[in-house]
């Protein structure tokens, strides 16, 4: 019996050892509910680079933007990002890249280079928001709309990340600024993963 508990925990560390990169979303162990000292940026101060949960104003509380399920296939694919709960709920590496604009990226927020993926980053696709490990990260607007809420958009349009309220899929995709809750963001910063 005791080898087969060994060979199975070999197994299993093998498999954690061998994951790819891109693979290792969400980004933190840690349980939004267990982050008792994270609070809402507030205010119109602009985002510091640095990690964020990304949560919808009106969705429930312990929810926010994340990845998954994620094939496990080389190279990664493209997939949609979702309104998450719990443990899947992704952290956010939040970093200016010039002219106002911000990169959004998950894991470590290490880039794509020829020949290897990077980590997850927000893209937009057409209509719909997208994360992909191989292409450049997008790069987003993010703005102020009052009462510690943000809209996130596409630099010189009216298209924000809205969460899709009919429950239809893709379930965040990029519609015409309209003052909905949908479109309404929360910063929430990530103690100590800096």
């Amino acid at each position: 019996m005791k080898m087969i508990l060994a060979a199975a925990a070999l197994a299993v560390l093998s498999i954690a050892v061998a994951a790819p990169a891109h693979a290792a979303t969400p980004s933190a162990a840690k349980p939004l509910h267990a982050s008792s000292a994270v609070a809402p940026i507030t205010g119109a101060e602009i985002p510091e680079s640095s990690r964020y949960v990304i949560h919808n104003a009106g969705s429930p509380a312990g929810t926010g933007l994340g990845i998954g399920p994620v094939p496990l296939i080389y190279p990664p694919i493209d997939v949609p990002v979702r309104n998450l709960s719990g443990y899947s709920v992704e952290r956010w590496v939040v970093k200016p890249v010039g002219n106002g604009l911000y990169a959004i990226t998950a894991g470590q927020g290490r880039p794509a280079e020829p020949g290897r993926p990077g980590d997850y980053a927000l893209v937009e696709r057409g209509d719909d928001v997208f994360v992909s490990a191989v292409q450049e990260p997008g790069q987003w607007a993010i703005q102020p709309a009052g009462g510690g809420k943000w809209t996130i958009g596409v630099p010189n349009s009216d298209r924000v990340i809205t969460l899709n309220e009919e429950g239809g899929f893709p379930p965040v995709v990029l519609a015409p600024r309209d003052g909905s809750v949908a479109q309404l963001w929360d910063s929430v910063r990530v103690p100590g993963l800096d």
